[in-house]
């Protein structure tokens, strides 16, 4: 719940930042950066990878590895 209410002012502080850029580039409402492009999808898989592997990781600190994935001594 604390990292929630820690994400209100981080979404707040991009938000104002994407506002600041936007009118520093002559483009208020945005419109150069509105669309998806390769690289974004690219950026967002590597990211989605990096999310998994992070619960994957507390996923295994929690209840450890299945039997099928344990070290054969």
């Amino acid at each position: 719940m604390v990292g929630f209410v820690a994400l209100v002012p981080m979404v707040f502080a991009t938000y104002k930042a994407q506002q600041a850029a936007n009118l520093a580039c002559d483009d208020p409402a945005g419109a150069q950066n509105c669309s998806i492009t390769p690289i974004n999808i690219f950026w967002i898989i590597l990211g989605l990878l990096i999310w998994a592997m992070a619960l994957l990781g507390f996923y295994v600190e929690l209840f450890g590895l299945p039997p099928a994935l344990m070290p054969v001594d």
